[in-house]
């Protein structure tokens, strides 16, 4: 069985010496690791990838920079050498609603599939403890979601 690390675990040791640190991550048994973040350049990052002997296994970006930049963040993706794109965060604000972020999602999943990636939702309580009309915000997640299909629904018939 090949087991990842989701580097985010390990961001301060990263940000110290990025390399030495993924090659840590192989000796202490890892096979692949999630990436997050910008620190190289996506054909520099598949490098270290490749020197490490470390399988890249998608990639983290925030809700925000996958609605604001697509494009940039599928480039990423490809360049490294991965087809999984995963939005890792979103969070209602004063200027954007739930709804806004599931509208939102939808396209982004919509743009994933377009591109020929795998689209994935990184959740964590708050999705759960949220509401939207007696649902949590995770279940209309997933009911708009799905990492293999694209959209599955629409947000506009949230009930």
């Amino acid at each position: 069985m090949k087991i990842g690390l989701q580097i985010y675990s390990i961001r301060d040791a990263l940000g110290l010496d990025y390399l030495g640190t993924l090659q840590k991550v192989k000796q202490m048994g890892f096979s692949g690791v999630e990436l997050f973040g910008n620190h190289y350049s996506g054909l520099e990052t598949k490098a270290m990838l490749e020197q490490t002997g470390l399988e890249v296994i998608g990639h983290h970006f925030m809700f925000d920079q996958l609605h604001n930049d697509f494009a940039a963040c599928a480039e990423r993706v490809k360049a490294i050498g991965t087809d999984f794109l995963v939005c890792a965060w979103s969070m209602p604000s004063t200027t954007t609603s739930w709804l806004d972020i599931l509208s939102g999602l939808s396209v982004i999943a919509q743009k994933s599939k377009d591109a020929g990636l795998r689209f994935a939702y990184h959740n964590h309580e708050h999705e759960v403890l949220q509401q939207i009309n007696q649902s949590s915000v995770l279940e209309h997640i997933l009911a708009l979601v799905n990492a293999e299909s694209g959209v599955l629904g629409d947000p506009g018939g949230i009930p």
